[in-house]
């Protein structure tokens, strides 16, 4: 009897153990995720708070897509929030977000671009038009419309840009930066690291444009700004993309070089930053190209083995792309044996 009383008392301390874990989670979720107190249906809260968790501590992007579609389909049958408001636009790029992670691409785009309809006109200003909710005429406010202007725009911009269509992305990140620069943050910190990534995106699309002008000015710009700051914290390794890209559309091979190295000289001081090891994987791959092209066939070899080292530790999805640089060189090497 002993020993039965011994194991009940283990089995209720467990389960006291999993409910007060199962509360503190919960507690976690509704205080860093917060579902809006506009959304008053609990199974849509739970659905939420479900999705939160398959979003940031648990992270399961179709999981996530599926309890986010399941809360919106229950707020548009409780009929108490408009599509236009931002608790729903709010949803909907989260929703997107999980498309785009579980590699549903066609639907996020499609969610996107209805989201980007509600803030952005076509010809790229802002817009913010009054929502009815209830019987009420409510006008949300402009700082809400840029914030959200820039999270689809981390969204979108990237997409489109992955897909190579230049010029919408160069308008996205255009109309992201304007709404960056209206925003009034506390935290002034924050507010200029957001612009200057948001710069380097820019910059970015318009060189995939074939604006390499342009392009060269938004670099050149940024790096001024980044390196004004700490190399370290949220500003790591931010320079050495900066000085990467202009590496990339450099035309002539020493200042190509120059920057190239610049880069690795800050990224290899920042090792531990996995940002600033995918960006070293990125540099090295580009200095083993360099190396190809002028028929260093051995330094090529060398640098693009590193690079694929690298890309492996990183986890980045260049390792694909540096392997086939790498066989290709040894390849060449063995034809000119």
């Amino acid at each position: 009897m002993t020993g039965i009383k011994i194991v009940s008392g283990i089995a209720g301390l467990v389960a006291l153990g999993s409910a007060g874990f199962y509360l503190y989670i919960n507690h976690h979720l509704d205080t860093n995720w917060p579902a809006s107190p506009l959304i008053t249906n609990p199974a849509t809260r739970k659905l939420l708070r479900g999705a939160a968790l398959r979003e940031h501590l648990a992270p399961n992007a179709p999981i996530a897509y599926l309890f986010l579609l399941r809360a919106l389909e229950q707020i548009q049958q409780d009929g108490k929030l408009p599509e236009e408001s931002p608790e729903v636009q709010e949803l909907v790029v989260r929703l997107a977000s999980a498309a785009r992670a579980a590699g549903e691409t066609a639907a996020a785009e499609q969610l996107l671009k209805r989201a980007w309809a509600m803030v952005v006109d076509g010809q790229g200003r802002a817009i913010c038009a009054p929502v009815v909710v209830g019987a009420v005429t409510v006008q949300y406010p402009e700082q809400w419309r840029d914030r959200q202007i820039g999270q689809i725009a981390d969204q979108l911009g990237p997409l489109l840009t992955g897909q190579g269509r230049a010029a919408e992305a160069v308008r996205v990140f255009g109309a992201a930066l304007q709404a960056a620069k209206r925003q009034e943050e506390n935290d002034e910190d924050a507010m200029l690291l957001r612009q200057a990534n948001l710069v380097t995106s820019l910059g970015e699309a318009f060189a995939l444009h074939g604006d390499v002008d342009s392009a060269r000015a938004l670099f050149e710009s940024a790096l001024v700004d980044v390196q004004k700051r700490a190399g370290d914290g949220p500003w790591a390794c931010l320079d050495a993309v900066l000085m990467y890209n202009l590496a990339q559309i450099s035309a002539r091979a020493e200042e190509k070089r120059a920057w190239a190295n610049s880069a690795l000289s800050v990224v290899r001081k920042q090792r531990d930053v996995r940002a600033c090891l995918n960006c070293e994987t990125h540099v090295v791959r580009l200095l083993g190209g360099m190396a190809e092209l002028q028929g260093d066939l051995a330094e090529a070899k060398k640098l693009y083995d590193k690079s694929l080292e690298l890309a492996r530790r990183s986890g980045t999805g260049n390792i694909e792309l540096t392997r086939e640089a790498a066989e290709r060189v040894a390849h060449k090497m063995l034809i000119d044996e």
